[in-house]
């Protein structure tokens, strides 16, 4: 498929069984991103497998590396990698658990931006903050401001800012930031949508598969 100067919504999820029924259930949300423009691909990480492919009626990405939380940066980075190759305009990464309230949101400033997104963490007066992965301590300035990982845009320019930078920090949304806010020519704008038109996790249809 001809990626060249489309908008990708870029769906994270993996093929254990309540995430693939989530997928499915959110069917029609998809729908409406596809009539607003975008071409929805669904992201997997499967060692030693980097292709784009047509699965059931839906596009699927798969990069080359082991699906586990403690990859997610790596995955996303790989599939940025991806995308930019394809020539893309740029990409609204959520996760499989984001539901749009109002797609409407995909005509205004959101994909006007270099990144944007619903809910911006960050901003402080300086110094560092501990966060901890099962097996290292990272401080993390706490001047960075970014997007929280489900729901976020990165245009041409934010995603080959991001691939330039590369990985800098294990959370993917952080590192994000990280990554934009090193070029102050970059426009961010923060849309303020989370519980208006944008919402993740939906606690009452959590079913212990996670």
């Amino acid at each position: 498929m001809d990626l060249r100067d489309k908008r990708i919504c870029l769906v994270l999820s993996c093929k254990r069984p309540y995430y693939m029924n989530r997928r499915n259930r959110y069917a029609e949300q998809y729908q409406q991103i596809r009539d607003k423009g975008c071409v929805v691909i669904f992201l997997y990480g499967e060692v030693g497998r980097r292709e784009l492919l047509l699965e059931e009626d839906e596009l699927c990405l798969y990069v080359p590396v082991e699906d586990l939380y403690k990859n997610l940066t790596t995955k996303m980075i790989l599939a940025y990698e991806y995308l930019l190759e394809k020539g893309v305009a740029g990409v609204l990464k959520m996760d499989d658990d984001v539901q749009m309230r109002d797609v409407s949101i995909l005509e205004g400033e959101l994909t006007q931006a270099d990144y944007s997104g619903a809910q911006e963490f960050g901003v402080s007066a300086g110094g560092t903050f501990p966060l901890k992965t099962t097996s290292e301590m990272f401080y993390v300035d706490t001047s960075i401001q970014y997007f929280t990982g489900p729901f976020y845009w990165l245009s041409k320019r934010g995603l080959e800012q991001v691939i330039k930078i590369g990985i800098k920090y294990p959370w993917e949304d952080i590192n994000i930031g990280y990554c934009i806010r090193l070029d102050s020519s970059l426009i961010v704008c923060n849309t303020n949508a989370k519980g208006k038109q944008v919402v993740w996790y939906d606690e009452h249809e959590h079913d212990g598969d996670d």
